[in-house]
């Protein structure tokens, strides 16, 4: 595809070229920045047993786990205070 958008002699619009081109580098960084919080992500979750453990089950990933984890004991705080207010 970048192919066809860099090759001026195409029937695309410069307009049109320019944008596409954009979009794609847009994608491109956006993946970079996936990858490089992925790969933190995955180093944190491995610091905690909990988030190990969490890891075991299906479609659990280490951001998963992590956000459980952080934001469980919270929920759980929640829920709990709302049985007393009952």
């Amino acid at each position: 595809m970048t192919i066809v958008l860099e090759n001026e002699a195409s029937d695309l619009p410069a307009l049109i070229r320019e944008e596409c081109l954009d979009l794609l580098a847009q994608i491109s960084e956006k993946t970079t920045r996936i990858t490089e919080r992925t790969k933190k992500f995955s180093t944190l979750a491995t610091q905690s047993d909990r988030a190990r453990r969490l890891q075991t089950m299906a479609d659990v990933a280490p951001r998963t786990a992590v956000a459980v984890e952080v934001f469980g004991p919270y929920r759980l705080i929640t829920i709990l205070a709302r049985g007393f207010s009952k």
